[in-house]
């Protein structure tokens, strides 16, 4: 169900930096593949040309998708996954003995049609797995796993797995954020909306969005969140950067209700500065949650400074103050569109907004 991690840092949540060393995988980038391939699908569609790349590349697309064509029975399942993991692995490795030496230089010519059925096999696959998240989740979207070995043999090229037992880890507000992403309807999005603020990722005193659900469950081998003490630093806290996804999805989603009911909640700008403990005008790295075993610190911003909370916020107000798309080709011409264009939105009774339109030439400067 998630990307496998091999080490380094595990994507966005780099304080589950031991989550690599367990057999850790990633749903976060499950889902964002997911996204990439549908949006690689639909320009492939569009254009519907052929592609040069090069031999290794050809090799390894070719034969994940074959494995994938062959093994559908199996993946479609909700069981375990064993036979296609091993086979995917063995081309990855495959291919990187491949390089190892550097590229041969060849080029092999893709023809459209077998780009077009490549992704859709692709795209399949991964949506299965997106699939059996949400199902095992419940409602919301999992996040992380782990896994243990139960069984395997050894020879003299290693050791091979024959079965795992999967690890769930707590809830994390990643996840929901990636997943919000997806091209869903309104009414499913909405859904994973109220199942996250009855979940423990919603802070009911504080009325905002932490990072994780308690990791008291979870085993101190996954990092040093764990080692945090609950509703400080990345331990369950109001992580201001990833709040700020969660709201700024909600926004794309065009759920304005949603939005403008967390937003005026959770913001900075909204805090009572008695509680915040410094000016709304300055973002934190993370805010004390209830969680914390110090009543009074929660609601309280530590750590000030230009954090990615910044850059969410000033897509927030792009899209509030200027609209979804700011420019666009309209009959060959370079189209820039203030406000937002009322007959698209979802719910066009929620927008009391404008929309105006400025045809540009094709120096910039406006058009009479």
């Amino acid at each position: 169900m998630g990307v496998e991690m091999e080490g380094g840092k595990p994507g966005w949540y780099d304080a589950l930096n031991g989550l690599p060393g367990l057999l850790g995988s990633s749903v976060a980038e499950t889902l964002e593949l997911c996204r990439v391939l549908e949006d690689i699908s639909a320009r492939a569609a569009r254009f519907h040309r052929s592609v040069s790349l090069m031999d290794e590349a050809v090799q390894l697309a070719r034969t994940l998708t074959a494995v994938l064509t062959d093994n559908e029975a199996v993946w479609q399942q909700a069981g375990e996954n064993l036979p296609v993991w091993n086979a995917l692995s063995d081309a990855r490795e495959a291919y990187r003995a491949s390089l190892m030496n550097g590229a041969t230089g060849g080029k092999t010519q893709l023809d459209a049609d077998e780009i077009d059925h490549m992704l859709a096999v692709w795209s399949a696959y991964v949506r299965r797995a997106v699939e059996k998240a949400m199902k095992l989740g419940g409602g919301l979207c999992p996040t992380y796993f782990a896994y243990n070995v139960t069984q395997y043999h050894e020879d003299e090229a290693g050791l091979h797995p024959e079965a795992f037992q999967l690890v769930k880890m707590p809830d994390f507000l990643e996840g929901q954020v990636r997943w919000l992403r997806l091209d869903k309807t309104p009414a499913e999005k909405r859904q994973l909306l109220t199942a996250v603020k009855e979940s423990r990722l919603y802070d009911r005193k504080l009325n905002m969005y932490k990072v994780n659900a308690a990791l008291g469950e979870a085993s101190y081998e996954i990092g040093r969140a764990h080692a945090f003490t609950p509703g400080w630093l990345e331990n369950e806290s109001i992580w201001l950067h990833m709040e700020y996804k969660y709201l700024l999805e909600e926004l794309r989603s065009g759920l304005y209700s949603e939005f403008c009911e967390d937003f005026h909640m959770a913001a900075v700008p909204f805090l009572d500065p008695a509680m915040y403990g410094r000016s709304p005008l300055e973002n934190s790295s993370f805010i004390a949650s209830s969680a914390n075993p110090g009543p009074v610190i929660h609601g309280k911003g530590f750590v000030a400074r230009l954090s990615g909370s910044t850059a969410e916020f000033l897509s927030i107000w792009q899209i509030m103050m200027l609209g979804r798309t700011l420019f666009s080709v309209k009959d060959d011409q370079l189209t820039l569109t203030l406000g937002y264009d009322i007959e698209n939105l979802t719910d066009p009774a929620r927008c009391k907004g404008y929309h105006g339109e400025v045809v540009m030439d094709h120096f910039g400067r406006q058009k009479p």
